[in-house]
């Protein structure tokens, strides 16, 4: 039988929809580098606005309903070289390219009800609906960052990647193309899942040693920002400044801290001012060309077999992982693109006369990172190609001193 509202109810519940979005955007760390694309339908295809240059891509609207994946169209860095002097411009200018990336959806729940045995003349006076809303937003913004986290070290966000036996699409795993450990520089890359699992095996277990250049460091940052330029991953400029954001575990930043060079650059006047634009809100300092962002959920350790990877927990809400090997994150433009296909949506259940009521919340959304194949070159096409992000390794346990 369908729920009856009375007024009030139906004005609380509308409410909550319109304020969800903002509350679990407010909770979504990467929601400041979030950027959103639509299709002009009066326009034809050749005719699109371009899409905008920002670190995540979304897309929110669906020509077709239904669908369980769609292209997001995300602009390619130029990478021509210049003409001089008077050497002819007309006929060798760079086409501008659009990456039409692939994003994979899926809906996500979340609900909440009252403690067991609690009848609604109990819950009521304690007012535990309209605490539920703060709840689950909060819940749904945390598990955004999660999942966006995700699509950075596994290609997806998890509910694409989750078997479908748990209701996700079971889509496969893709490893970052570029990792790099702390010790030993960038990892090599295989298009064979199993030999690049085996190569980032080996280069973790070598971390594991915890040796002075194994862990988070000033030195660390200055090789991984020398590895960033040769990868062309394209600084962010604000306010004249150029940046990268790279978002590293809490104990990667207690190593960081205790780094002399580290802690003397932070003295410096121009940090300090940079400090105060709202986009690094939030930010534990500036070295190296990064603007650096601390996070403990939504950063994973990594543990290995010869044969698999794995980061971080399955709920990290829960329990985060204790992996002593962490990946930092560091990404610019053009690094994810997203599809958001509905929601969030409020739902609401009642059993037993009212006695027992349950309030839920569902989006439809997915996170897919920006890799794509390199068909400019012949003969390379099953190279992954990834210009706007990479990750570093470091030995960081949780018991370290």
């Amino acid at each position: 039988m369908p729920t009856v509202f009375t007024q009030d109810e139906i004005y609380a519940i509308g409410l909550m929809q319109q304020s969800v979005m903002y509350e679990s955007y407010k909770y979504n760390f990467f929601s400041r580098f979030v950027s959103y694309v639509r299709d002009d339908r009066s326009r034809s295809p050749a005719d699109q606005p371009m899409p905008p240059v920002s670190p995540i891509v979304v897309k929110r609207d669906f020509s077709t309903q239904g669908q369980r994946e769609l292209t997001v169209p995300m602009l390619r860095n130029l990478t021509d070289p210049e003409v001089y002097g008077d050497a002819r411009l007309k006929g060798n200018v760079e086409k501008q390219s659009l990456i039409y990336a692939r994003v994979y959806i899926n809906q996500r729940r979340n609900g909440v009800a009252p403690p067991s045995g609690m009848s609604d003349q109990y819950v009521k006076p304690l007012k535990l609906y309209d605490k539920a809303r703060m709840q689950l937003a909060q819940k749904l913004g945390r598990w955004t960052e999660i999942n966006v986290a995700r699509a950075f070290y596994e290609g997806y966000s998890y509910n694409v990647t989750a078997p479908t036996s748990v209701g996700g699409l079971g889509i496969s795993k893709v490893q970052h193309p570029h990792i790099f450990a702390a010790d030993s520089g960038k990892i090599t890359w295989s298009a064979n899942p199993t030999t690049y699992a085996s190569n980032i095996n080996a280069a973790v277990n070598n971390l594991l040693a915890g040796s002075p250049n194994d862990i988070m460091s000033a030195n660390a940052l200055r090789r991984f920002r020398t590895a960033c330029n040769k990868l062309e991953i394209p600084f962010i400029d604000v306010g004249g400044m150029a940046v990268r954001p790279l978002v590293m575990h809490e104990n990667q930043f207690l190593q960081l801290t205790q780094d002399p060079d580290y802690i003397s650059a932070q003295e410096n006047a121009n940090v300090r001012h940079a400090m105060k634009n709202p986009l690094f809100h939030g930010a534990a300092g500036i070295y190296a060309g990064f603007v650096i962002f601390v996070r403990e959920f939504s950063v994973f350790g990594i543990s290995t077999t010869a044969s698999s990877v794995t980061w971080g927990a399955d709920n990290p809400l829960q329990n985060v992982d204790t992996y002593p090997v962490k990946g930092a994150i560091c990404f610019s433009h053009n690094a994810l693109c997203g599809g958001w296909a509905g929601g969030p949506n409020f739902t609401f259940d009642e059993d037993d006369h009212q006695n027992y009521r349950e309030v839920g919340v569902r989006v439809i959304d997915g996170f897919s990172r920006n890799d794509y194949k390199d068909n400019m070159t012949a003969g390379s096409e099953t190279v992954v190609v990834n210009k706007s992000s990479a990750i570093l390794l470091t030995y960081s346990p949780d018991d370290w001193n």
